[in-house]
């Protein structure tokens, strides 16, 4: 597979981020993190994306990339960009929407997960 996830994260306890990494470890998936604190390119790419700097954001990139497969679908003006499956590109998913999100990128089989 020429495609590789990247997360963005930020420093500090967040339920998201962490909710992310375990179902990572529990699929026995390989990611890519990004601290936007210490990137500031990735931080601003965040706050274009999402309008706020909503963590995390998880994308499917080529692999060694950063940026999504293709840009994200934009959001409704003033909606949350939380659990929106823009394409290639989901921020602070729940673990159903993480789980579909991944399986529809073929980095889990369907009955995998669950």
């Amino acid at each position: 597979m020429d495609q590789e996830i990247v997360m963005y994260t930020r420093g500090g306890f967040c339920p998201d981020i962490s909710r992310a990494r375990r179902a990572f470890q529990l699929w026995k998936l390989p990611y890519r993190e990004i601290d936007v604190r210490q990137d500031p390119a990735a931080h601003r790419r965040c706050l274009e994306w999402n309008d706020c700097l909503a963590m995390p954001v998880i994308v499917v990139a080529h692999k060694g990339q950063d940026l999504p497969i293709e840009p994200p679908s934009p959001l409704a003006p003033g909606q949350s960009p939380r659990d929106v499956d823009r394409g290639y590109m989901i921020t602070e998913a729940s673990r159903e929407a993480l789980r579909t999100f991944l399986t529809r990128h073929g980095f889990l089989a369907p009955d995998e997960g669950e």
